[in-house]
Protein backbone atom coordinates (compact mmCIF):
# COMPACT_ATOMS: atom_id res chain seq x y z
CA UNK A 1 0.00 0.00 0.00
CA UNK A 2 1.53 3.39 -1.00
CA UNK A 3 2.21 5.86 1.76
CA UNK A 4 0.16 9.00 1.75
CA UNK A 5 2.00 12.19 2.59
CA UNK A 6 0.44 14.82 4.78
CA UNK A 7 -1.37 17.39 2.71
CA UNK A 8 0.46 20.73 2.77
CA UNK A 9 -1.34 23.49 0.87
CA UNK A 10 0.52 25.32 -1.85
CA UNK A 11 1.26 28.99 -1.39
CA UNK A 12 0.77 31.61 -4.10
CA UNK A 13 4.19 30.90 -5.57
CA UNK A 14 3.79 27.14 -5.59
CA UNK A 15 5.90 26.49 -2.51
CA UNK A 16 4.77 24.17 0.17
CA UNK A 17 4.44 26.02 3.44
CA UNK A 18 6.28 23.61 5.74
CA UNK A 19 8.58 22.07 3.15
CA UNK A 20 9.78 25.35 1.65
CA UNK A 21 12.42 25.90 4.33
CA UNK A 22 11.23 29.45 4.86
CA UNK A 23 10.27 30.23 8.39
CA UNK A 24 8.86 33.61 9.27
CA UNK A 25 10.09 34.48 12.73
CA UNK A 26 8.22 37.14 14.70
CA UNK A 27 11.39 39.13 15.41
CA UNK A 28 12.04 39.47 11.68
CA UNK A 29 8.71 41.25 11.31
CA UNK A 30 9.53 43.45 14.29
CA UNK A 31 12.95 44.39 12.90
CA UNK A 32 11.45 45.11 9.49
CA UNK A 33 8.81 47.34 11.04
CA UNK A 34 11.32 49.12 13.28
CA UNK A 35 13.68 49.75 10.37
CA UNK A 36 10.95 51.40 8.29
CA UNK A 37 9.61 53.29 11.31
CA UNK A 38 13.14 54.66 11.79
CA UNK A 39 13.24 55.72 8.13
CA UNK A 40 9.91 57.50 8.52
CA UNK A 41 10.96 59.27 11.75
CA UNK A 42 14.19 60.53 10.18
CA UNK A 43 12.30 61.70 7.08
CA UNK A 44 9.78 63.58 9.22
CA UNK A 45 12.60 65.18 11.21
CA UNK A 46 14.31 66.16 7.95
CA UNK A 47 11.14 67.89 6.74
CA UNK A 48 10.60 69.66 10.05
CA UNK A 49 14.23 70.80 10.08
CA UNK A 50 13.85 72.14 6.55
CA UNK A 51 10.68 73.99 7.53
CA UNK A 52 12.21 75.49 10.66
CA UNK A 53 15.31 76.71 8.79
CA UNK A 54 13.51 77.52 5.54
CA UNK A 55 14.95 81.04 5.35
CA UNK A 56 18.45 79.63 4.79
CA UNK A 57 17.40 76.43 3.01
CA UNK A 58 19.66 77.01 0.00
CA UNK A 59 22.68 77.55 2.25
CA UNK A 60 22.57 74.32 4.24
CA UNK A 61 20.79 71.80 1.95
CA UNK A 62 23.33 69.38 0.48
CA UNK A 63 21.11 67.85 -2.20
CA UNK A 64 21.27 69.97 -5.38
CA UNK A 65 18.07 68.42 -6.75
CA UNK A 66 16.19 69.35 -3.57
CA UNK A 67 17.56 72.89 -3.76
CA UNK A 68 16.43 73.22 -7.36
CA UNK A 69 12.94 71.83 -6.69
CA UNK A 70 12.58 74.21 -3.74
CA UNK A 71 13.80 77.15 -5.83
CA UNK A 72 11.45 76.43 -8.73
CA UNK A 73 8.36 75.15 -6.94
CA UNK A 74 8.74 75.96 -3.23
CA UNK A 75 9.24 73.90 -0.11
CA UNK A 76 5.67 72.59 -0.19
CA UNK A 77 6.33 70.86 -3.50
CA UNK A 78 9.60 69.47 -2.17
CA UNK A 79 7.84 68.12 0.93
CA UNK A 80 5.11 66.58 -1.22
CA UNK A 81 7.70 64.96 -3.47
CA UNK A 82 9.55 63.62 -0.43
CA UNK A 83 6.31 62.24 1.06
CA UNK A 84 5.38 60.59 -2.23
CA UNK A 85 8.85 59.07 -2.54
CA UNK A 86 8.80 57.77 1.01
CA UNK A 87 5.29 56.40 0.56
CA UNK A 88 6.35 54.62 -2.63
CA UNK A 89 9.45 53.20 -0.88
CA UNK A 90 7.35 51.87 2.01
CA UNK A 91 4.85 50.29 -0.39
CA UNK A 92 7.65 48.60 -2.34
CA UNK A 93 9.23 47.37 0.90
CA UNK A 94 5.90 46.03 2.13
CA UNK A 95 5.27 44.30 -1.16
CA UNK A 96 8.74 42.73 -1.16
CA UNK A 97 8.30 41.62 2.43
CA UNK A 98 4.87 40.14 1.79
CA UNK A 99 6.08 38.23 -1.27
CA UNK A 100 9.32 37.25 0.47
CA UNK A 101 11.35 38.73 -2.36
CA UNK A 102 15.11 38.38 -2.01
CA UNK A 103 15.56 42.17 -2.26
CA UNK A 104 13.60 42.81 0.95
CA UNK A 105 16.64 42.77 3.21
CA UNK A 106 19.09 44.67 0.94
CA UNK A 107 16.41 47.28 0.15
CA UNK A 108 15.59 47.79 3.83
CA UNK A 109 19.26 47.90 4.84
CA UNK A 110 20.00 50.47 2.12
CA UNK A 111 17.10 52.74 3.09
CA UNK A 112 17.91 52.42 6.79
CA UNK A 113 21.61 53.09 6.21
CA UNK A 114 20.95 56.23 4.18
CA UNK A 115 18.62 57.56 6.86
CA UNK A 116 21.06 56.55 9.61
CA UNK A 117 23.76 58.59 7.85
CA UNK A 118 21.34 61.53 7.58
CA UNK A 119 20.46 61.30 11.28
CA UNK A 120 24.16 61.12 12.22
CA UNK A 121 24.76 64.19 10.05
CA UNK A 122 22.06 66.05 11.99
CA UNK A 123 23.47 64.86 15.34
CA UNK A 124 27.01 65.96 14.49
CA UNK A 125 25.71 69.35 13.35
CA UNK A 126 23.69 69.69 16.53
CA UNK A 127 26.63 68.89 18.82
CA UNK A 128 28.95 71.20 16.89
CA UNK A 129 26.49 74.00 17.49
CA UNK A 130 25.67 74.43 13.80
Amino acid sequence: MPQQSAHVPLSRRGERGVDSGRVCLPWVSVLFGLAWAFVAVVAVYDVSFAWYYRANFHDWELNPLAREVARLHGLGALFGLKAAGLGFAVIVAGYCYRCRHWLTVPYTVLASSVHLALSLHYLVGHFQGG
